[in-house]
């Protein structure tokens, strides 16, 4: 009986006290890789009202510290009501403004994590292209680990003939991961 208070101690001694991990190779050695998300849009985007999983592919090419560009593209597959017909591909372009390192992720990640917020543009239509939307992409809360990118409550806002606000969308949580 006296071993699981001990075991435990060491347990949580070894959890909260982490020290920063060497990195297993080059800090960005990676292209690009798999992205999936979950998102929402209001009534106003012509998108049917329903919950979406985003996935699909995506590409960093030159991974440079400042105005990093990325491309995406997947699919936006509605969950709560399913709909085959409200699926839509989604074409996007991102720019990550700045990768400034932030210390209190250090011992979490094997490698050193950023904020990395970021902008961007998506173009989104149905596969039979009778409908389509783009909207503006704003990512404050982005965080960039050595093997993927983490970003939390992005915001899409939705325009009509390139200036009129037509509607806007919401991503809870979305998360890029690096594989090749």
């Amino acid at each position: 009986m006296q071993r699981i208070p001990v075991m435990l101690m060491l347990s949580l001694s070894l959890l909260f006290s982490v020290n920063e991990a060497r990195a297993l190779g080059a800090e960005k050695p990676w292209f690009g890789g798999l992205y999936t998300g979950f998102c929402g849009f209001s009534e106003q985007t012509g998108l049917p009202a329903a919950e979406y999983l985003a996935a699909g592919l995506f590409a960093e090419p030159l991974s440079i510290p400042v105005l990093n560009p990325a491309l995406l593209c997947g699919v936006l597959i509605p969950l709560s009501p399913a709909d085959i017909d409200g699926m839509r591909v989604q074409v996007a372009g991102e720019l990550t403004i700045v990768d400034l390192p932030v210390s209190f992720l250090k011992n979490r990640f094997y490698i050193t994590g950023c904020w990395s917020p970021g902008v961007g543009a998506q173009y989104q239509f149905t596969f039979d292209r009778r409908t389509s939307a783009f909207s503006v992409l704003i990512a404050p809360l982005r965080f960039r680990a050595g093997d993927g990118i983490f970003t939390f409550g992005s915001i899409e806002l939705f325009l009509f003939r390139g200036v009129e606000l037509q509607g806007w969308g919401f991503t809870l949580f979305k998360a890029a991961l690096f594989l090749f």
